[in-house]
């Protein structure tokens, strides 16, 4: 499918009942066609995966998400912004995690 949304949603559908290949397979094809879109594919590929590998997801992931934050509180989206803070705060717990390692 050429659907982002789809294979984002199907990706996660995946990774939670530990379809890791094919979870890590579709969150690759929508990296593939929206590179500068959706945070949490990269997270969930850094999850997926171990070393540089790894940490290139998660800090694409957080760059991402510091843009969606920017855009949320430009809009005045308190509510998407508040959940963006958390998201982030998990992902730098999941980087530190990582370099615990």
């Amino acid at each position: 499918p050429e659907d982002c949304n789809l294979l984002d949603a199907a990706g996660e559908l995946c990774f939670e009942v530990g379809r890791s290949e094919d979870a890590m397979n579709l969150f690759g094809r929508s990296v593939q066609l929206r590179p500068e879109e959706n945070s949490c594919k990269y997270m969930n590929l850094g999850q997926l995966m171990s070393g540089h590998d790894c940490l290139a997801h998660f800090n694409k992931g957080m760059e991402l998400m510091h843009r969606e934050l920017e855009e949320a509180s430009a809009r005045n989206d308190s509510e998407a912004a508040t959940k963006l803070r958390g998201r982030l705060c998990s992902g730098y717990c999941s980087l530190t995690e990582l370099h615990m390692t």
